[in-house]
């Protein structure tokens, strides 16, 4: 319909804050499929997870540089870095995540794509003696997963579409497409996020559409009411009429359920304390994801992760209050207007239709 348009590139990329979604173009369904990455993406958890098997936690561990062989070694020139995938330079997505579970190794970032945004020069994390900035370990996560794809496909991506916010800078654009033609990309095209939400969720864009597009990403709520064309789609973008947003994202909630619940239990653990305390805070932090996103199919859902205080004094306390550890979806209700997270939503709404 659109001809040599970036909606007809044959990969796609949503590159997250938290997780990141890869989807190649599939002539027979004329369709995109999302791409599954067993070793890599989210691993389901039972028969009723709640986990994304087709999405990469967006994590990246670096590989010291005197543990790569030659080829490795030699992969990471310039020269070559466009044409091989030799060896592996570093570990991310899920692997990445289970192995920093308890404590931080040396190279590894949890998160980098806010600091691609803003400061791509900005110092991450150091290994062998090497210091790297968001723009290396952008460069390496991306790496790895083409590194993947190849290995699982027998595909090398060289035609890609990628979204990008609305209000994204053009640096943070230039920053990306120096990454991907690093990486052998040949084809690059950008669409706004909005356009390919909007064409997502099947609206149609056989006529002018106006559009108020939410966005609750890990880090961030944005607003942004924009029109939708076939031309305007056709080139990957549209006219952001209003936007408004706020810092708050699903990773600040996650603080605020594991903080209401040891609230309740009347438990202190401090996320910046001892190896122990931190080692656990992030157990917590994952339990408390895991008990939201099942609260959105269940009326309820229960913590299987306890703070680690004596055994027993911590069930003498909560013997025979089942229900403390216990969550349901009025208590989530009730932590996110507590927290003010309704206000600034309804905050944004209103400064959205005030600029349009």
């Amino acid at each position: 319909e659109y001809g040599e348009s970036p909606l007809m590139a044959k990969w796609a990329i949503d590159l997250g804050t938290s997780n990141t979604g890869l989807a190649r173009w599939d002539e027979e369904s004329h369709r995109p499929r999302l791409l599954e990455l067993p070793t890599i993406c989210r691993k389901p958890q039972g028969a009723d997870a709640l986990e994304a098997p087709k999405l990469v936690p967006s994590a990246t561990e670096v590989i010291p540089p005197d543990s790569l062989g030659f080829w490795s070694w030699m992969a990471r020139r310039p020269f070559f870095l466009s044409r091989v995938l030799w060896g592996q330079h570093a570990i991310i997505g899920r692997p990445a995540l289970e192995r920093n579970e308890a404590d931080n190794r040396p190279g590894y970032v949890p998160v980098f794509k806010g600091s691609l945004e803003r400061s791509p020069l900005r110092h991450l994390t150091s290994q062998g003696g090497r210091s790297y900035s968001a723009r290396d370990v952008c460069q390496l996560f991306l790496r790895e997963l083409f590194r993947e794809v190849e290995v699982q496909t027998g595909e090398r991506i060289r035609e890609l579409c990628v979204t990008a916010p609305v209000d994204s800078y053009e640096s943070y654009q230039a920053e990306l497409a120096g990454v991907f033609r690093r990486l052998g990309v040949k084809k690059l095209d950008f669409v706004d996020e909005p356009v390919a939400a909007a064409m997502g969720y099947g609206v149609s864009l056989k006529e002018r559409r106006r559009a108020l597009v939410v966005d609750f990403g890990a880090g961030t709520l944005d607003l942004a009411l924009v029109d939708l064309t076939a031309r305007g789609a056709s080139k990957g973008s549209c006219d952001v009429l209003a936007k408004a947003g706020r810092a708050v994202g699903g990773n600040l909630v996650d603080r605020w359920i594991v903080d209401d619940f040891c609230k309740n239990l009347g438990y202190s653990i401090d996320p910046d304390g001892s190896s122990d305390e931190v080692f656990w805070y992030r157990l917590m932090l994952a339990e408390a994801r895991r008990v939201k996103e099942a609260i959105f199919f269940n009326p309820a859902e229960s913590f299987n992760v306890t703070p680690p205080e004596d055994i027993q004094r911590f069930e003498d306390r909560i013997r025979g209050k089942a229900g403390a550890f216990s969550w349901d979806r009025e208590r989530l209700v009730a932590v996110l207007s507590e927290r003010g997270l309704f206000a600034q939503l309804e905050e944004c709404l209103d400064e959205t239709l005030a600029q349009a």
